[in-house]
């Protein structure tokens, strides 16, 4: 293994936009046009067809490079990784081009760089917008094997497991369609209630809800009370922890004697939990932690009664129709919040509670289906 910089591996070309005042440069689709939204963070992309093109009148202004060129993204979400399989592209300054000389095999590079994106990032020199500018970009180091033969041999056993993981990925998405269309089976489409079952609204189905404020809370944390990257009693319940449904990395943490203040605040697992304020209406059901859990701030948290399946609601208010429902409830034009007077006024298509329960098993067992998955993944 040999350490080596990026610029000894290829040239580096940062991407630019041709004046946009022009329309001559735009009025073809001659070259394909690849911005930061074309790569996946995940894995390795690769660019054929982009969403926007650019004329031969562009070729001129624009930063072009061949098939196998390594594009990665060094502004924003820095490292994504894409290849050029089309015979060239262009870029946006978004963006840095590695076009990859005899030394490395151009899916190798992409491959170690992927390996590398956490420590990529890590040079970021932006508080704000994270960006890695060219000169540190050509200077990160990585570590490869300079024979080729045995960068081919790694190549292909990273594009077998590529292949299996793609397979599990499309296979966890089927499952969630096949529960889509279980809802709709059994109980119609929202939208119209052509089964005309009974409506009731949200209020009907509350135990009890919560946020943190209403009881002063707030000026209590502020104070007495702060929460801790430390690992303490009971884990602080965060809308990032629970977006990237991870509450172990990037948690925080408060007292026994923090949680026992919030008392209804108390998080168990199977409540839902709303987003109160900027991504307001953002929902999510909590998983059972087997540990002490207490609500975060800027959310809204219900308990429901026995009246209602739990997985069922979930699942009704995550549909398409039931997340218009939720953002009918949005108000704002800057800053975007939902009250808790706004959810106790979402109409809920309300079926028998067998049917709900029978549904219910039916989204469990493929949960278990989706588990499995999700283990041999590891994610």
């Amino acid at each position: 293994m040999k350490r080596v910089k990026i610029k000894d591996l290829g040239k580096v070309v940062t991407g630019n936009t041709p004046s946009k005042r022009n329309e001559e440069f735009y009025n073809s689709n001659d070259i394909s046009f690849f911005k930061p939204d074309s790569i996946s963070m995940n894995g390795i992309t690769p660019l054929e067809h982009a969403k926007e093109y650019l004329s031969e009148h562009a070729r001129s202004k624009a930063r072009i490079v061949e098939r196998d060129s390594v594009l990665v993204t060094c502004i924003g979400n820095i490292g994504k990784i894409g290849i050029v399989v089309s015979e060239e592209a262009s870029f946006n300054q978004q963006i840095n081009a590695i076009v990859p000389n005899k030394a490395i095999l151009s899916r190798y590079l992409a491959y170690n760089l992927l390996a590398n994106q956490q420590k990529l990032s890590a040079i970021a020199n932006a508080p704000v917008v994270p960006l890695v500018n060219k000169t540190n970009f050509e200077n990160f180091e990585i570590e490869i094997h300079e024979d080729l033969v045995e960068q081919s041999k790694i190549v292909n056993i990273l594009d077998g497991l590529a292949t299996i993981v793609n397979s599990k990925s499309r296979q966890l998405m089927e499952y969630d369609q096949l529960i889509k269309s279980r809802f709709v089976e059994m109980f119609g489409d929202q939208s119209t209630n052509e089964r005309k079952l009974p409506i009731v609204l949200f209020n009907d189905i509350i135990e009890y809800m919560v946020d943190i404020g209403s009881n002063g809370a707030n000026s209590v944390i502020s104070s007495n009370l702060n929460m801790s990257d430390e690992p303490d009693y009971a884990v602080m319940i965060r809308f990032t922890n629970s977006t990237k449904n991870d509450f172990v990395n990037n948690v925080k943490y408060i007292s026994e004697e923090a949680y026992n203040f919030f008392k209804k605040s108390k998080v168990y697992g199977g409540e839902l939990v709303f987003c109160k304020i900027g991504s307001a209406g953002k929902m999510y059901m909590m998983p059972n932690l087997n540990r002490p859990a207490s609500l975060g701030l800027n959310q809204i948290m219900v308990k429901t009664n026995n009246k209602i399946n739990i997985i069922y609601l979930y699942n009704l208010l995550s549909s398409d129709f039931g997340s218009h429902l939720i953002g009918r409830c949005v108000n704002g034009a800057v800053t975007k919040t939902i009250t808790k007077g706004a959810i106790k006024k979402i109409p809920l298509m309300y079926p028998p509670l067998e049917m709900q329960n029978q549904f219910a098993e039916f989204v469990q067992q493929v949960d278990k289906l989706k588990f499995e998955v999700m283990m041999y993944l590891d994610i």
